[in-house]
């Protein structure tokens, strides 16, 4: 009877053996101690670089506006002094009254040009003259240019120089050739657009021309779909 109780008492002790010690509970670390300091670190300087971003962008805000003006001057100029009655455009067959005509737009300019630049006579000077010329031969007529929409590039800005493109959407109705064609079309509300690109340089504190490195007229409608969409 003592044998089989100690068998019995033996078995028990073994099972006791057998079975898993629970394991100590563990203390959770809080959660500033569980994170990655590095990852925290370099979450912090991206975030100081954006507000820095954020920040300079809008002190640029007023820089930005004035170039963006400049281009518009531009723009508006040309458009202006290409929008003429038949007796305009009839005058200006006399190679002298042309001359007279290129002078007027490039004094109206002057003004907003830097004083030493030496490209005030280039664009849009020499683009106004070709396109009077077409008028001439009636190659291109505008009758109606009205102006839809405008869509301005990034404007890169750098110490007193900056560079800036900019898009003008016209409704346009007249003649213009048709390079598909080769022919003269009649156009009736005809989305064009104008691509303007200035250099601006800062002055005494204040934005001015520097030149006008680009002035075209667009009429392809695939690519003013790219710009302003249908």
């Amino acid at each position: 009877m003592t044998a089989v109780k100690n068998s019995e008492r033996e078995e028990k002790e073994m099972q006791r053996v057998n079975e898993k010690t629970p394991a100590p509970a563990v203390r959770k670390r809080p959660f500033w101690k569980r994170v990655n300091r590095g990852l925290v670190v370099s979450l912090v300087l991206l975030a100081a670089v954006i507000v820095y971003v954020v920040i300079s962008q809008l002190m640029l805000i007023p820089d930005k506006n004035a170039i963006r003006a400049l281009a518009d001057r531009v723009g508006k100029t040309y458009m202006s002094a290409i929008n003429l009655s038949d007796e305009q455009l009839a005058a200006l067959e006399d190679p002298e009254a042309l001359n007279q005509k290129a002078d007027a737009v490039a004094g109206a300019l002057e003004p907003y040009f830097v004083t030493d630049s030496p490209y005030k006579t280039e664009e849009p000077i020499v683009t106004l003259r070709d396109n009077i010329q077409n008028q001439l031969l009636g190659v291109d007529r505008y009758e109606k240019q009205e102006l839809q929409k405008t869509k301005y590039g990034f404007c890169r800005i750098s110490d007193d120089v900056a560079r800036l493109s900019v898009s003008y959407l016209y409704s346009v109705s007249g003649s213009r050739y048709d390079a598909g064609t080769e022919t003269t079309v009649d156009v009736t509300d005809e989305r064009q657009m104008l691509e303007i690109s200035v250099i601006c340089q800062k002055i005494d504190g204040e934005w001015k021309l520097y030149r006008v490195i680009g002035l075209t007229r667009q009429t392809n409608e695939w690519y003013i779909e790219e710009v302003f969409g249908r």
